[in-house]
């Protein structure tokens, strides 16, 4: 990003759709699946790559915070989506390099491929936001 420009993450207008806290127990990643998909259906916006991404996010906290999380919705008024996953850990996601056969390792890289991303770390955890690309392969 050039200096003097604005990062959709930060543009102006966003409005909540919701917001919940999680338990922090491995269902809870489906749990915040399901949650997502009901916003995105209540407003009409596609879902798909929203609940990939939140999904890798979800599980992180679960496996890294260990403990319960927050996610927020937000949505523009160009009609895109923003997700904020809180947790009470202050470590920042670290990209991995991941093999073909590990399990784990690729969650940064997805965030990279699509979306924009940043995480804000404060005294109590940290806050993973992301904004969905509108296209992939664009």
């Amino acid at each position: 990003m050039r200096q003097g420009q604005v990062s959709v993450i930060d543009s102006p207008g966003w409005e909540e759709l919701g917001n919940r806290v999680f338990s922090g127990l491995p269902q809870s990643v489906g749990e915040a699946r399901r949650f997502l998909t009901g916003l995105c259906t209540e407003v009409g916006l596609d879902d798909e790559l929203p609940v990939l991404l939140l999904s890798e996010v979800a599980t992180n906290a679960v496996r890294h915070a260990g403990g319960r999380f927050r996610v927020r919705c937000f949505c523009s008024p160009q009609r895109r989506l923003r997700v904020e996953v809180e947790d009470g850990s202050n470590r920042t996601p670290v990209r991995r390099g991941a093999g073909v056969d590990d399990e784990s390792g690729r969650g940064v890289s997805l965030l990279d491929l699509g979306s924009c991303w940043r995480t804000e770390v404060n005294g109590d955890g940290k806050t993973v936001i992301f904004v969905p690309k509108e296209k992939l392969w664009a």
